[in-house]
């Protein structure tokens, strides 16, 4: 008598057929094999989260340093400027506005890696509780100090080319 399964005797499903191999404990191998993949997969996952994380962290330390060094560049433009006057046997107009605009830069990158360094962290934390945050406190910080720094030097470039046309009776 061939028996086959119907819906009625719950042997529907491959895990349950007559036969099917079974684990020790008494389950189906392939169920067991399917946990098992879950798992692997999970992992896989979490570790293209991790590496993804690991990159993010990569890129704000590396516009954090083009800071620092932009900053350092910016500081150094006012000594330059200096040599440029002595050279050319004009009176030296000091390092200007050039000095804190390159030093709040460089103190910015600073800080822009430590910030990013907690970030890091934090999603890290939210990766391996499986919960998923959108953070763009650092984002916001971020634009809005370049906006701020972007009007400042504006004006600073306006302001310095009214006074030399002034000093010079234009």
């Amino acid at each position: 008598m061939d028996r086959r399964p119907s819906e009625s005797d719950g042997h529907d499903r491959p895990d349950h057929r007559p036969g099917a191999p079974r684990a020790r404990d008494g389950g189906d191998v392939g169920a067991a094999a399917r946990r098992s993949d879950d798992r692997e997969a999970v992992r896989a996952a979490k570790a293209l989260d991790y590496l993804a994380n690991e990159r993010t962290l990569v890129a704000w330390v590396r516009l954090g340093v083009t800071i620092i060094v932009l900053g350092f560049v910016v500081a150094r433009f006012g000594i330059f400027l200096n040599q440029i006057a002595i050279q050319q046997r004009q009176p030296a107009i000091g390092p200007g506005f050039t000095l804190p605009i390159g030093v709040t830069l460089v103190l910015g990158g600073a800080l822009l890696t430590v910030l990013a360094g907690v970030r890091f962290f934090r999603v890290e934390h939210d990766i391996e509780a499986e919960r998923l945050r959108r953070r763009y406190l650092l984002i916001y910080a971020l634009l809005a100090a370049g906006t701020l720094i972007s009007i400042a030097l504006a004006v600073y470039l306006i302001l310095a080319q009214l006074t030399s046309t002034v000093g010079r009776g234009g």
